[in-house]
This record gives structure tokens, C-alpha cells and sequence, in this order.
């Protein structure tokens, strides 16, 4: 009797999240093509339910940590984290420029941020 084969794999972004506070990241787990274990897989985002359907996970919010976990049919489990960042937040400035007389006043605006 032969022990099934090692488990192993990566976790890759597939879409970083675009804006700030949007929660449109996209991860995905990816099954080392030597230590793939007993197929079918199924995934585990954060300790939620398995799924059988996809290795994608999407709808992340940034700036913090993922984990996910994959089950062989075996139930031999292999976990690994990957942290998606979140851009920085716009911030806006304004400043008054010679507002001293009617109609010959202007604002300075200040972008920045991603």
C-alpha cells in the first residue's frame, strides 16, 4: 500500500482591488502540479464552508490577510495566506487664493493618493 500523494500549493492575486475600501479582489488558490494530492479538490476561504466548485475567490476586501485551505478526497488539507493590499484613499485639499475682491478669488485643489 502506497500513501496517497503530498498536498501543496500557492495562492496568486488575479485582480487587485481597485479602489480604496471596494471590495473587488480576486484570489485564487493554485495545486502544486507535483504535490496535487487526490483530486477532486475542494477550497475553504477564511475558514468558511468547502466548495467543490471553484479555486477563485472574489468580492475581497484589501488590507488584510487570506487564507485558504484545500481538501483532497482524502482529506489531506494544505493552507496557505496571501495579503491583498488596498490602495491608498484619495484625499482632497483645497486652498483659497486671494479672495480679497468680488469675482477675482480662486481655489487651489490638491489631489492625491492613488
Amino acid at each position: 500500500m502506497t500513501d496517497p500523494p503530498l498536498l501543496s500549493g500557492t495562492i496568486s492575486i488575479n485582480s487587485a482591488v481597485s479602489c480604496n475600501g471596494f471590495n473587488d479582489g480576486i484570489i485564487q488558490f493554485n495545486v502544486d502540479n507535483i504535490n496535487s494530492g487526490t483530486s477532486p479538490h475542494s477550497y475553504t476561504l477564511n475558514g468558511t464552508e468547502f466548495q467543490l466548485t471553484s479555486s477563485i475567490f472574489d468580492n475581497l476586501f484589501g488590507d488584510q490577510y487570506h487564507e485558504i485551505t484545500v481538501e483532497d478526497i482524502n482529506g489531506c488539507t494544505f493552507s496557505d495566506s496571501i495579503f491583498l493590499p488596498d490602495p491608498p484613499a484619495f484625499t482632497i485639499s483645497a486652498n483659497v487664493v486671494d479672495a480679497s475682491s468680488i469675482n477675482d478669488g480662486s481655489i487651489d485643489l490638491t489631489v492625491s493618493g492613488a
